[in-house]
């Protein structure tokens, strides 16, 4: 049985259970989504159970496959080959994740929160937009949890 601690960036469902754990009182307890993220939550469930996972742990190892992932709480609790039950609390949500992959966020060194419009035309120079809303949800769908 593998079991260590990692930090694992998952799909939304992961993101979203972690910003509503901030919000529970205790666990089993209700939790009120921001109507900001409600489009990103899938479930406010206490555990949330990733079944069948490949694991890449980021240390250079090679990946692991058939994994479970345990978060509860918001928090991973758990990885292993084994289901652990025990590890599970209130309201319990299993996932089977046969084929995908999680792995630790990716920290980006070089972003931008703007892209090029067309000139105005010849000799003008080029405008830059803002995508202060939506360029950092992409980076966030494409694995990075933090930025430089």
């Amino acid at each position: 049985m593998m079991q260590r601690p990692l930090a694992i960036a998952v799909m939304s469902v992961v993101w979203g259970a972690a910003a509503l754990a901030q919000n529970a009182s205790a666990p089993g307890t209700p939790t009120k989504v921001p109507k900001e993220i409600a489009p990103f939550v899938k479930t406010t469930a206490d555990t949330i159970v990733l079944e069948h996972v490949r694991v890449i742990d980021g240390t250079g190892a090679p990946a692991v496959d058939d994994q479970y992932v345990y978060i509860i709480g918001g928090k991973i609790g758990f990885v292993g080959m084994e289901p652990k039950d025990e590890f599970t609390f209130g309201k319990t949500i299993r996932l089977d994740m046969t084929g995908k992959t999680v792995f630790p966020g990716l920290v980006g060194m070089h972003e931008h929160l703007f892209y090029p419009l067309p000139d105005g035309g010849p000799g003008l120079l080029p405008l830059y937009g803002e995508m202060a809303d939506s360029a950092p949800r992409l980076y966030l769908a494409g694995g990075v949890t933090a930025a430089r």
